[in-house]
């Protein structure tokens, strides 16, 4: 079971992603910045059935592009100073909302 978080910027932008590299019951994804499309996804890199495959895997959701750029805590379990929280509209630093998880299959 996967989970989702917010993160949001002074600027206004905000984004319900896992912040890490997570997983669920059908796929594994990575949290990374678009640098075409400027906005923040989790990007599925690995399907565990092939059938599940839309063939849009380590793409962004968005436009489609994969120029991606890992974003947020770069290992699942520890937090390090490699970790990446920039906000993709102004560069400032993003903050996890800590009253705020959704938790998906």
């Amino acid at each position: 079971m996967g989970a989702w978080f917010l993160f949001s910027c002074n600027c206004g932008y905000a984004a319900r992603v896992s912040g890490m590299p997570d997983m669920g019951f059908i796929a594994e994804s990575v949290t990374m910045e678009c640098l075409d499309c400027k906005e923040i996804h989790n990007i599925v890199t690995n399907y565990f059935n092939e059938e599940d495959d839309d063939g849009n895997t380590g793409k962004c959701p968005e436009c489609k592009g994969d120029n991606l750029v890992p974003w947020g805590q770069i290992d699942r379990y520890d937090k390090s100073d490699k970790d990446r929280y920039d906000c993709p509209k102004c560069g400032d630093q993003m903050v996890r909302n800590e009253d705020y998880q959704v938790l998906y299959d």
